[in-house]
């Protein structure tokens, strides 16, 4: 009778302690300490809303952590790169609050790259929490080698939790790894993990996930033993709310068939600070998932006025969140060092200056006009500036516009680099860029240019004119052409290597932001380009 008692007093314990796991989670917030704004428009009127910052992030956090049961925080990649925040510090506060924060795990995205491994290793020496990447080689690198692993192992027996990491292979091509980082196939990497952790006991499989809505459903269906995947890089939003402003991408979390019949969760939660995924899961006594409840959550502050009720749906929902005193202290703390320079007034917008990816920019061409004019301004008359899509972060609302929201909205330090340019090279480099859009490659490479057109035909760049005195005339293809652009895509970044191989260039000692910065302020009132630009359909 004894152990029987013991037996039943087993069951019910294991039933309900550690079963059950809520995932919270955020993912390319790009050094975003603030948040960032929601431009939206409601009943044909114009709003602009400040949503997030890490203070609000740490404060949900902390009241879900405070709750009963099992709650794991994962970070999506891309912590930094992305404001002024980061060109002042360097990615140092956005460690330091997730530390704070008490961040469980975060994977690896491609930005975290972008100053090279070595920066990488400094930056993350200060981290208190896990850091992943399973399909990366690491050679000679031995700092980076020890904070970076393939999975981890949370919770406790029975119940026990492995998170695998992956990070897109595109970092190669659109990052600065260098050649001691080789990076293989996701899937595969995953598929040999889901093996290591079975084999060690673990039933309960997530995957924390760099590579972008798309392929995180691709990973689903073609690797077993999945139960979750938290996914970054393709800043998607989920869940149904109402508003076309929001550009809802599917469902909260997205529910995909894995090749074995399961079920496969996989959850995104935005991007910039601005919201936070909060996925539920009940787990059966084999570890199987039997139910679940998630939302995403944006982030107001006490007094954010919105046009529009909190409850969006039951997936989606405005929450106004009023963090505690060391929170607001910390993100105070930075925010006062940088509003000097940062805090000036540069011109004014004179209308609401979009940004998409997908469906096109203002901003883009604008500032490609913008190196043209300064490059003039030192004597230096160039025929043709690019500027890619992904070098642009941010849109522009109407109103005054100060220096930080400028590094904001271009936030990578890049020199201009003048180049010398053949012709028909010039149209094989936007071929080339449009060619690997249209293999999946994300939207980032889409060029922008000012000084010459090109028409978008069944996805290739065709009649191409150029800017003569005074008129666009067809541009020649045994001609050279001066071509400006930022040091990333001079350099063959983001699918440019055609450029990253000419020899004949200048490094000019112009930033890009400080630049366009500067254009704004000669405008004084800056609007939307007078020529329209092409865009992928």
């Amino acid at each position: 009778m004894k152990n029987l008692f013991n037996f039943l007093f087993l069951i019910v314990l294991l039933s309900s302690c550690g079963k059950d796991v809520t995932i919270i989670h955020i993912g390319d917030t790009h050094s975003h300490l603030d948040g960032a704004i929601l431009f939206c428009q409601h009943d044909s009127e114009n709003f602009n809303i400040e949503l997030g910052g890490y203070d609000l992030i740490g404060q949900v956090v902390r009241e879900e952590k405070r709750k009963r049961g099992e709650t794991i925080f994962m970070h999506a990649g891309d912590l930094i790169v992305g404001t002024r925040y980061f060109r002042e510090f360097k990615g140092k506060p956005d460690v330091k609050f997730m530390n704070k924060m008490l961040l469980d795990v975060m994977v690896l995205g491609n930005h975290e790259f972008d100053r090279g491994p070595e920066f990488l290793s400094d930056l993350l020496e200060h981290a208190r929490f896990p850091v992943l990447a399973a399909n990366i080689e690491i050679n000679n690198l031995p700092e980076l080698e020890k904070v970076v692993k393939p999975y981890i192992i949370t919770g406790s027996w029975p119940w026990h939790n492995g998170i695998i990491g992956v990070v897109t292979p595109e970092t190669e091509r659109i990052s600065s790894p260098g050649d001691r980082i080789k990076f293989t196939d996701p899937a595969k990497s995953v598929e040999k993990y889901v093996k290591v952790l079975r084999d060690k006991g673990v039933k309960r499989i997530f995957v924390l996930s760099h590579l972008g809505f798309e392929e995180d459903k691709k990973l689903a269906s073609e690797v077993s033993g999945i139960d979750v995947i938290i996914g970054g890089h393709s800043h998607t939003l989920l869940g149904y709310t109402g508003l076309e402003c929001l550009g809802v991408k599917g469902s909260y979390p997205e529910v995909v068939k894995g090749p074995d019949g399961k079920k496969v969760l996989v959850a995104h939660a935005w991007d910039h600070s601005r919201a936070l995924g909060k996925l539920k899961l009940k787990f059966d006594l084999r570890g199987n998932i039997r139910s679940w409840s998630g939302e995403t959550s944006f982030l107001l502050r006490e007094g954010t006025k919105i046009p529009f009720r909190l409850d969006r749906s039951p997936t989606n929902m405005f929450r106004v969140v009023d963090p505690e005193e060391d929170l607001l202290k910390k993100v105070k703390h930075y925010r006062d060092i940088i509003s000097g320079e940062y805090g000036k007034v540069v011109g004014e917008i004179g209308e609401n200056l979009s940004h998409d990816w997908e469906k096109g920019s203002d901003i883009a061409p604008l500032v490609a006009k913008a190196m043209v004019w300064r490059l003039g301004k030192e004597g230096t008359v160039v025929d043709v500036a690019l500027q890619n899509a992904g070098g642009v972060r941010r849109p522009l609302g109407k109103g005054e516009v100060t220096f930080g929201e400028i590094n904001d909205t271009l936030p990578f330090f890049n020199d201009i680099v003048v180049l010398k340019v053949k012709g028909e090279d010039f149209i094989k480099i936007v071929n080339n860029s449009l060619n690997l859009i249209s293999n999946g490659a994300h939207y980032g490479s889409f060029p922008y240019l000012y000084g010459m057109k090109y028409e978008i035909e069944n996805f290739k760049a065709v009649n191409f004119t150029v800017f003569r005195e005074g008129e666009f005339v067809p541009l020649d293809p045994d001609e050279y052409y001066l071509l400006a652009t930022d040091s990333y895509i001079a350099y063959g970044g983001n699918g440019y290597d055609m450029l990253g191989q000419i020899t004949d260039r200048n490094v000019t000692d112009f930033i890009v932001s400080d630049v366009f910065a500067e254009y704004i302020g000669y405008k004084e009132v800056l609007y939307k380009p007078s020529i329209s630009h092409p865009a992928l359909q």
